[in-house]
């Protein structure tokens, strides 16, 4: 059937539901504002679904929207957060595991460096692992492998000028 259930604390539930459980489309809003809204198995997010945490002044914190299986992120999805920070890619049990784009919307150089813009890539577990791409404020990138987040052995840095250097 359809219908609302509403929580001792605030929290409610608007939808679908299924020998008691949210079951079908629905939208689960807790007591702060923060909420999920899309498919439900069970009592459990389950298909395509958003999820927005907001802080305690009420703003959108981050976000997920994407796919969901008993409760996890899984499969494909995108990931946003206040600041603009976004990653794009493939979701395992709630972790980048897969290939996925990560971009930071306002890079920061530290005076002397430069800044990490954008990472394209291979991801384990939440950490770049595999082969990837590492783009920098300035232009420059760095092509090679990564493990748990790190470079790792051989890959190749192009400047902004284009010249190259091989990195072991």
């Amino acid at each position: 059937g359809q219908g609302r259930w509403t929580w001792p604390d605030g929290g409610f539930y608007d939808g679908e539901w299924k020998n008691g459980k949210r079951h079908g489309q629905g939208t689960f809003t807790w007591a702060n504002g923060s909420y999920y809204e899309g498919g439900w198995k069970d009592g459990k997010y389950n298909g395509p679904g958003k999820y927005v945490v907001v802080d305690e002044d009420g703003k959108t914190y981050t976000h997920y929207e994407g796919d969901y299986v008993d409760g996890h992120w899984e499969g494909h999805g995108v990931k946003i957060w206040s600041n603009g920070n976004k990653v794009e890619g493939e979701f395992v049990a709630d972790k980048l595991n897969g290939y996925a784009v990560y971009t930071v919307a306002n890079p920061q150089p530290q005076e002397g460096y430069i800044a990490t813009a954008k990472f394209e890539g291979e991801y384990v577990d939440d950490k770049r692992n595999g082969k990837g791409k590492l783009t920098y404020n300035d232009g420059s990138y760095y092509e090679g492998t990564f493990v748990d987040g790190e470079k790792n052995g051989e890959g190749l840095y192009t400047g902004k000028n284009g010249s190259q250097v091989k990195e072991v």
